[in-house]
């Protein structure tokens, strides 16, 4: 499995991201503010598949991030909401974000280090132990196992992407 960490490519991969969404009968909903840690955006759009009952929302940010916020939640979205997960995915390199893209073949991959960050008391071993006790899928990388949020490339993808959001959601 390679990692994938050339501008280009990870372009690709986020954009690939965003049309399985929009496949998967997301509708798009307007908040006035979506309010997050550390901030708001106003007048967001978000996408809602309310027979999954996930929303997703993406931003591309510059300085200091340098990445992909890519950020999911399992309720209708309203004005106050909580977000579940966070899946961000650095705009080039390998930084360290939780969220990367990785490629095997002609198959590409989302996965997540299984981390949290912010102070939200969950370690990565509660994280590693809630997820194996469902034998969620891991993926193998330079030795380290990471947590499979769904590949891109499968018909799977949005039920991989449920599963890893209600995964996280449990925590």
């Amino acid at each position: 499995m390679r990692l994938i960490t050339s501008n280009d490519e990870i372009s690709l991969c986020q954009l690939l991201l965003k049309q399985k969404l929009k496949e998967g009968k997301f509708e798009e909903i307007t908040l006035d503010r979506f309010v997050y840690p550390g901030g708001y955006e106003p007048n967001a759009t978000l996408l809602w598949n309310s027979s999954m009952n996930i929303w997703y929302y993406y931003k591309k940010l510059f300085h200091p991030d340098y990445k992909y916020w890519n950020t999911f939640g399992i309720e209708k979205p309203f004005q106050g909401m909580s977000t579940t997960c966070e899946v961000n995915v650095p705009l080039y390199g390998e930084r360290k974000t939780q969220g990367l893209f990785a490629a095997k073949g002609d198959k590409v991959f989302l996965l997540h280090r299984g981390k949290r960050m912010g102070g939200t008391g969950v370690n990565a071993e509660v994280i590693a132990n809630h997820f194996a006790q469902y034998n969620h899928p891991t993926k193998e990388l330079d030795g380290n196992k990471l947590l499979l949020v769904g590949e891109l490339t499968s018909d799977n993808f949005l039920e991989q992407l449920h599963t890893f959001i209600k995964r996280q959601n449990e925590l």
